[in-house]
């Protein structure tokens, strides 16, 4: 089997409006799809209770269809102490990663603040072994999900880090 880089991640919201903006507004992402999610099939395979409704809503960051963002709203009651994001050491998917392009990551980040955004802590600079330097900073969107973005290094970076631990 070979598969293909991650199509999408679906995150379960509590207000889809509030969640599109975000994405769309803040992020820059590109809104290219909404739909109702009601049918028998979405109930079998994703084990929902019969008569589940959800609004959909489908963001990209640039014209590919693959690394795509579903936002969904349940028509699920939500618990009055719903669960909390996932954080590191939680089993499942705690943070959602986008390479920042066409910009540095200060100006990235300056642009957010002016929307904003609460970082975590300033931009870090990490060596990851085998890799090279990244730099990267986290946030949290509207329901607690922890945003990284990053700046990665060059293909000859990576290329140079490689070579250099193999040696």
């Amino acid at each position: 089997m070979k598969l293909s880089p991650l199509h999408h991640v679906t995150l379960s919201v509590r207000d889809l409006e509030r969640s599109i903006a975000f994405y769309r507004d803040v992020l820059g992402m590109r809104l290219t799809m909404r739909a109702e999610v009601a049918d028998r099939e979405h109930e079998i395979y994703l084990r929902l209770p019969a008569g589940t409704r959800g609004q959909a809503a489908i963001l990209q960051a640039d014209e590919r269809t693959i690394g795509e963002v579903e936002l969904i709203q349940w028509g699920l009651p939500i618990p009055p102490e719903p669960t909390p994001p996932k954080r590191p050491g939680d089993p499942g998917v705690f943070l959602l990663a986008f390479e920042v392009t066409e910009s540095t990551l200060e100006q990235a980040c300056d642009q957010l603040r002016l929307r904003g955004v609460e970082f975590w802590s300033d931009v870090q600079q990490m060596a990851i072994d085998g890799y090279g330097q990244i730099r990267a900073v986290v946030f949290e969107d509207p329901d607690g999900v922890m945003i990284e973005l990053l700046q990665l290094p060059t293909k000859e970076e990576i290329r140079a880090a490689r070579r250099s631990k193999t040696m």
